[in-house]
């Protein structure tokens, strides 16, 4: 999995700026008493976005790994 962050870095890089920044505006939410449902609810988007981004793929891997399978079914026909 190491290997895939470090390849994907652009993503990565996006999806731990999300988790920081949604954590960051939470804990200032929290301390300054405006932490409502909507506050904690963005939150959570952002940090459970945010993992999914550090786990996709990048778009240029999997379009080259579908085009692989669209020339193997094709091959197949």
């Amino acid at each position: 999995m190491n290997k895939n962050l470090l390849k994907n870095w652009q993503t990565t890089s996006v999806g731990l700026t999300m988790i920081i920044g949604s954590v960051v505006h939470l804990v200032f939410a929290s301390k300054a008493g405006t932490a409502t449902e909507g506050v904690w609810t963005a939150s959570f988007t952002a940090i459970v976005g945010g993992v999914g981004l550090i786990l996709a793929g990048d778009s240029k891997a999997s379009t080259q790994a579908h085009e692989e399978t669209k020339t193997m079914i094709a091959t197949v026909d």
